[in-house]
């Protein structure tokens, strides 16, 4: 028996119209992933370290939001363990996020020096800022949570110092001495 069913033309164009959104928006989701993975650790990071990776990122996060970041250091091309670099970059990238989600700023500034004993990095704005005395973070505040988390992985701190009117500053502070001044080079 030889059943002979016919697919109506248009129902074809349909389907062929659905893989091609279905398509469409599988590569978006790649590319989505590609970029996340891409700022959650960049290459950079690994090939050239924190400073130059934190040029990067402010390059093209004054792109995105509008934002001048200044970067200030003492560094020259010092590099850290990696899972410092990647507290101090990702830290970093918390606190610019926020900067523009919550500051209403045009102007940042980062400051990152290296001491005998602490690695210390301050991110400063100059927007609305709040009142960090009767600020409470809770589980909605990610962010902040999230960048206290990383800061507590490497035995280091983040504080938060804020005031309505004159902007916040989030620093971070990781206990580091240095095992030699050759690798410091």
């Amino acid at each position: 028996m030889n059943l002979n069913i016919s697919i109506p033309q248009s129902y074809n164009r349909d389907l062929e119209e659905q893989i091609d959104e279905i398509e469409q928006m599988t590569n978006t989701a790649l590319d989505q992933v590609r970029k996340i993975a891409v700022e959650l650790r960049p290459s950079v990071l690994d090939d050239l370290g924190l400073i130059p990776a934190i040029r990067s990122y402010i390059q093209r996060y004054g792109q995105v939001y509008g934002i001048h970041v200044e970067l200030k250091t003492d560094e020259k091309q010092r590099r850290y363990e990696s899972n410092v670099e990647t507290v101090l970059y990702r830290v970093c990238q918390e606190a610019l996020t926020n900067i523009a989600k919550h500051s209403g700023t045009t102007h940042a500034l980062v400051n990152i020096h290296h001491d005998k004993e602490y690695i210390i990095m301050s991110i400063e704005d100059y927007g609305k800022g709040f009142d960090s005395k009767q600020y409470k973070p809770n589980g909605t505040n990610l962010g902040l949570f999230g960048m206290k988390e990383r800061a507590h992985l490497v035995n280091g701190s983040v504080e938060v110092i804020s005031s309505p009117g004159k902007g916040t500053t989030v620093q971070i502070i990781i206990p580091y001495k240095e095992q030699n001044d050759a690798q410091s080079e």
